[in-house]
């Protein structure tokens, strides 16, 4: 694979990773915000994403980890903030699967 290429594809899948994750966070505050109790919010938030919410997770902690490396080596203080939020998503979704 040419070398062009594969940065072009860690950089479109680093920065698809931050999307996917504040995605996922706003959505889940925006239902508890906007629901009728925890089940009613679990329920509308079940029915947005229509993947399994545990094969949702693993993909978003996978995906983090390689944005965290990413972000790691790009030089930047914007990487580095962007780093910084993937950090704590990347926690937040692992102590979640405890």
């Amino acid at each position: 694979m040419d070398p062009k290429t594969w940065n072009i594809i860690k950089t479109v899948a680093a920065y698809f990773s931050l999307l996917l994750n504040v995605f996922y966070i706003s959505t889940w505050i925006y239902f508890t915000e906007n629901s009728n109790g925890f089940e009613d919010a679990q329920q509308r938030f079940g029915n947005l994403w229509k993947i399994d919410h545990t094969l949702l997770i693993a993909s978003a902690i996978i995906l983090s980890i390689f944005s965290i490396i990413y972000f790691a080596r790009t030089p930047g203080f914007l990487s580095k903030l962007f780093l910084f939020v993937q950090i704590i998503f990347a926690g937040w979704f692992i102590w979640s699967m405890l």
